[in-house]
């Protein structure tokens, strides 16, 4: 659609006005997004499985406090 090219021009124009390069990786390449991807697996391994275990560690001591 034209409002996309628009809006990619845009984008393109501002990149390289800040003097930021863009690229693209490959389809498929994990690769090239292997920060993203650790970032990924330690918020998951530090945050979501904390707080399963702050829900099951709550459950125990309200099932076991009686």
């Amino acid at each position: 659609p034209p409002s996309l090219r628009r809006a990619s021009r845009a984008f393109a124009d501002a990149c390289n006005q800040a003097g930021v390069r863009q690229s693209m990786s490959a389809i498929g390449s994990s690769a090239d997004n292997a920060l993203a991807e650790s970032f990924n697996a330690a918020f998951k391994r530090e945050t979501l499985q904390a707080a399963r275990f702050e829900v099951k560690a709550r459950r125990y001591l309200s099932s076991s406090a009686v």
